[in-house]
């Protein structure tokens, strides 16, 4: 580049505010910027300290409000030039061997953004399955160690640990079961729920910390409304079993058909959840 196409530094710092703001024309622009490039480095840093200053000054922004209907022509604008890229792919659709299709479906062209969204779709449900898969894989793991360790324990043990009635839950062939599994992955502690048909039930769980002052809360959930439902108030027994019989917990057996269990701390923070 010659002296005579190139600009002075002089010129540099007065046009470096259009440059900020976009407002060199195409052959300014361009000059400006094979001039920015050929620039010494202090004065390089010199026009990017001034730029952010200019950039950054609120006050020289426009105090009007966008129009509300520019969002839609800007969608508006994008869908129109995502469908005209489509159509220029639309010779590629007929290299190699053509299909035989039904005369309706010979008719349906897929454009670009159909594909992508529907690419889309197809990793958003893989997602949704995997995480399923993972979840009630946790959730089985977490039942059979309930499971076995209420199996690797005698009934005296249990008794003397957590009382004789829960003989009385474990016997009732009737009794409802629910399994509660922490919501903190590595969290070993785990809780299962008895509950009779006389509306009496039976807490027995293990792993949560040792506590004083009812630190903890198991509660119920409706899933149709969202209502909560205090249950009873308990506290932590560290590594060793721990359990709660309640009389009658007061919920009908279809709220606790449609119901999530769940053991909060005083906080409200859930630690343990059914299904």
């Amino acid at each position: 580049m010659t002296a005579a196409t190139s600009m002075t530094i002089k010129e540099l710092l007065e046009l470096a505010a259009l440059d900020a703001f976009g407002l060199l024309d195409e052959y300014e622009g361009a000059l400006y910027t094979e001039s920015f490039h050929h620039a010494p480095a202090t004065v390089q840093d010199d026009i990017k300290r001034l730029q952010a200053q200019i950039a950054s000054d609120e006050s020289l922004l426009p105090i009007d409000e966008p129009d509300p209907a520019l969002r839609d022509r800007v969608l508006a604008a994008v869908a129109k030039a995502i469908e005209a890229d489509s159509s220029k792919l639309a010779p590629l659709a007929t290299i190699g061997r053509p299909r035989r299709t039904a005369p309706e479906t010979a008719q349906r062209v897929l454009s670009a953004s159909g594909q992508f969204w529907r690419a889309a779709s197809f990793v958003l449900a893989g997602t949704l399955l995997a995480t399923a898969y993972l979840w009630s894989d946790s959730y089985r793991a977490s039942q059979q160690i309930a499971t076995l360790a209420l199996m690797n324990i005698t009934d005296a043990q249990l008794t003397q640990l957590v009382g004789p009635t829960i003989t009385e839950f474990l016997k009732d062939t009737s009794a409802v079961r629910i399994t509660l599994t922490p919501t903190k992955s590595g969290d070993p502690s785990w809780a299962n729920v008895f509950v009779k048909e006389d509306g009496s039930a039976f807490l027995l769980f293990e792993g949560l910390p040792r506590s004083e002052d009812s630190a903890y809360k198991l509660q119920v959930v409706e899933r149709a409304n969202g209502h909560i439902e205090h249950v009873h108030s308990f506290d932590g027994t560290g590594l060793t079993f721990g359990g709660v019989h309640m009389d009658a917990i007061g919920l009908t057996a279809a709220v606790l058909a449609a119901a999530t269990w769940q053991i909060t701390d005083l906080a409200g923070t859930v630690l343990l959840t059914s299904a």
